[in-house]
């Protein structure tokens, strides 16, 4: 993945450096774990990225599909964040660009993601900005005022999402399995 901005570069997460990349995630949200979607992308070619700045690891964004919620002409964000005290420079815009414009390249022609009113104040400000949609999901977490945003890659209009199942429960339970294993790996790995 290229950028438009010459000081970011996008090192793809692979076996040497996912416990680096979770490590980032964590940091920006600690109360979620994206090892086991990162290992997952790895094995079956959904592209992840550690966002730096200059040579220093920023954050994290990448592309998933999910065959179980959506069709194969859609890919979603996935693991998109920056760390705070790079936030408020633009940084954040231009990693999400980048990263609707690399789903344009793998021609997909659907960008969704789902994201927390309530937990990403900024972002959804970003998510408002960039995308076509944002609406309302009611059917899991309402406590976290969720949110699906859509955007078409073709020039046309997106589809709404219309508060089609998540199945964020199975995520959550993938999320807690995969910090185990996480928190495993790397205190094997400060040995």
């Amino acid at each position: 993945m290229q950028s438009t901005n010459k000081d970011i570069r996008y090192i793809p997460i692979d076996e040497t450096n996912v416990l680096l990349a979770t490590s980032i995630q964590l940091e920006i949200f600690p109360d979620m774990c994206g090892y086991g979607s990162f290992v997952k992308a790895m094995q079956c070619g959904d592209p992840y990225f550690i966002v730096y700045l200059d040579d220093t690891p920023i954050g994290t964004t990448g592309l998933y599909t999910d065959p179980d919620i959506s069709d194969s002409g859609t890919i979603w964000l996935g693991w998109y964040g920056i760390l705070a005290p790079y936030r408020g420079r633009g940084i954040g815009k231009t990693v999400l660009l980048d990263t609707i414009a690399e789903a344009v390249s793998r021609g997909y022609t659907t960008f969704r993601l789902y994201t927390s009113a309530l937990l990403c104040e900024a972002a959804c400000k970003l998510y408002d900005s960039v995308m076509d949609i944002g609406e309302e999901y009611t059917l899991e977490e309402r406590h976290l005022q969720r949110r699906v945003y859509s955007k078409s890659l073709t020039g046309g209009k997106a589809d709404a999402w219309h508060d089609r199942p998540l199945r964020l429960d199975k995520a959550r339970e993938e999320e807690q399995a995969s910090y185990a294993e996480y928190l495993r790996l790397s205190a094997a790995q400060q040995k």
